[in-house]
């Protein structure tokens, strides 16, 4: 497996610990819809929360969170919109950004509500 991938996998593992150790409930981990996928889909008592976790091995050429772009924002609330279908769910949903740097120990930011749908 090519070292990128592991590092994806290793900072989403953290990620969900992590979730989990703030009271989270996680639902699904690497859910796919055809072309779309979701990192993590996590809950709790209030809310659905898409979690898409961006993992560094440090932060040199800058912090993970900068590589969710309008083409990813895109992607993550198409992956979003199939799995409400797809899961009937009735709760509000929060879209969040895990950021993980892989130093020593690992560095972790979660940021809250850091993509917001469009209204139509």
């Amino acid at each position: 497996m090519a070292k990128h991938n592991d590092t994806g996998q290793l900072g989403e593992e953290l990620a969900a610990r992590f979730l989990v150790g703030m009271g989270y409930v996680i639902r699904d981990r690497q859910w796919s819809h055809k072309k779309l996928e979701l990192d993590i889909v996590a809950e709790n008592e209030e809310l659905v929360i898409i979690v898409e976790v961006k993992t560094r091995s440090s932060d040199k050429f800058g912090n993970p969170e900068e590589a969710v772009n309008e083409i990813k924002e895109k992607r993550l609330l198409d992956a979003t919109e199939a799995y409400i279908i797809e899961n009937e769910i009735d709760k509000d949903i929060r879209i969040d950004i895990l950021s993980v740097i892989l130093s020593d120990p690992p560095e972790i930011r979660h940021l809250e509500g850091a993509i917001i749908p469009e209204l139509e």
